[in-house]
């Protein structure tokens, strides 16, 4: 996460919520050397109704704080391509082009985004 964070700069914000208590979230955000994030934490009597580990994907909001994506790619069951899956997500919401070596993830438009958050919705 800290990489997209450096990546995106301004357009974009990285936030990791434990739900294990401050000690927890703050050795968390230490042993992934998240300095570019916001690392955070909701008490028990604050816990979210629905949520996720993010080696089982990761959650996008749109600039409104709307969910786009309750569950990107998971980790655990395609590896890295989860990673290029949350890019494409994002990409295609910043409008961002794919790199000059057209290696990068591809760009859509809202149809698309909802496509690739839908095929790995459970």
């Amino acid at each position: 996460m800290d990489r997209w964070a450096v990546k995106y700069g301004d357009d974009a914000t990285f936030v990791c919520v434990g739900c294990a208590g401050p000690e927890l979230a703050e050795t968390f955000g230490s042993r992934l050397r998240l300095k570019h994030c916001v690392n955070s934490y909701v008490s028990r009597n604050n816990m979210p109704r629905w949520g996720q580990l993010g080696c089982n994907g990761f959650i996008v909001l749109d600039g409104s704080h709307s969910v786009t994506c309750k569950a990107t790619a998971p980790f655990l069951e395609v590896g890295e391509t989860a990673f290029q899956h949350v890019e494409a997500l994002l990409n295609a919401m910043l409008d961002t082009p794919p790199a000059p070596d057209g290696s990068g993830p591809p760009v859509g438009d809202a149809e698309e985004r909802e496509a690739l958050c839908s095929s790995s919705d459970s």
